[in-house]
């Protein structure tokens, strides 16, 4: 479905293509893991550490993936403060050594010599670990939460419970898996919900869409994150529409929408009416922003094809600084 229905390759959605991956292959370890148990003698100690100890690094990185996933929203990695990623990811190194070591030191769990599986008394520091990264994400979403709509609020808190009520009783009772059931299950609800595509894209012109620039750029200006507009204003597209047809103008856009994404490819294009879109960079492009526009102005001055049809069109760049010139997404539309 993810395939079938992907948006357009940003860093969120890499990074929840990413969830997917990590649960498929820790689902696959966690089947393993119960089979072989069920096993007994006739799968050596080694190839059942193997199972288990696969269970527990997965699930922990599949918690801080969850994290990094919520920070997505408005920043990402290389946005990412140098104290942040130490902070987040020293624990998750912490706990991949306790269970790599747990061969030796039997803290997160071992195997007797009838192959028993038996948990170590450090157990539940992978547990504390995947619940301080699940509590990072919600205090992320708190502090965006007036930005977040009454259903998305709903989806979050269902996600939120599932996911518990799935770890609960796996720790409760080992052989149900239920844990990565429930992370699987909250992938297909955020699927559907946060992450569904058709919300936030104009399929057709493989662009996002105004109500998805007025949400992303909130987010922005509730993280206090610094971003830069350049918004490209085409002339006459009303009458390209009367002479060429809607058909070709809008293939006209959707062409003029991929050239932009050539240029950069780290910036977010919106196509907030016909006449108007908007490219959305973050601070690390401002040294370069100049001379991206400089490029656009070039491009314009040279013809489009559409089929057998050349067409020039003329631009007006106007480039808004945040939240210097604009303090808020209304000022930005004005």
């Amino acid at each position: 479905l993810y395939f079938m229905k992907r948006g357009l390759p940003n860093y969120q959605n890499r990074l929840f293509l990413l969830l997917i991956f990590c649960a498929l292959v820790a689902t696959i370890f966690d089947i393993l893991d119960v089979l072989f148990l069920n096993a007994g003698p006739m799968i050596t100690n080694w190839m059942k550490y193997i199972s288990s100890g696969g269970c527990f690094v997965l699930q922990m990185f599949e918690a801080l993936l969850v994290f990094y996933y919520v920070l997505g929203i408005t920043t990402t990695w290389k946005e990412t403060k140098l104290s942040i990623k130490i902070a987040t990811i020293i624990p998750y190194i912490i706990a991949l050594f306790l269970t790599v070591t747990s061969y030796y030191t039997h803290l997160i769990y071992y195997y007797d010599e009838q192959g028993n599986y038996i948990r170590g008394e450090g157990r539940f520091i992978a547990l504390l670990i995947s619940i301080f990264y699940i509590f990072l994400a919600a205090g992320r979403i708190w502090l965006l939460k007036k930005f977040f709509t009454r259903e998305n609020r709903i989806t979050v808190w269902i996600i939120m419970l599932i996911g518990t009520v799935g770890v609960i009783i796996q720790t409760l009772i080992p052989h149900m898996i239920t844990q990565m059931f429930g992370v699987t299950l909250c992938l297909l609800i955020a699927f559907f919900t946060l992450q569904n595509p058709f919300l936030a894209i104009d399929s057709d012109l493989r662009a996002y869409n105004r109500s998805i620039f007025v949400t992303m750029t909130s987010y922005d200006f509730a993280a206090k994150t610094k971003f830069s507009v350049v918004v490209l204003m085409l002339d006459d597209i009303s009458f390209l529409q009367r002479n060429l047809g809607i058909k070709h103008v809008r293939e006209l856009q959707r062409t003029v929408i991929e050239e932009l994404r050539r240029i950069e490819k780290g910036a977010l294009i919106f196509h907030i009416s016909d006449s108007c879109l908007c490219m959305v960079f973050n601070h690390l492009y401002n040294q370069k922003i100049d001379s991206i526009m400089e490029w656009i102005v070039g491009r314009f001055e040279r013809p489009w094809m559409i089929h057998d049809i050349s067409t020039l069109l003329t631009v007006h760049l106007c480039r808004i600084e945040c939240p210097e010139d604009a303090a808020n997404v209304k000022e930005i539309l004005d």
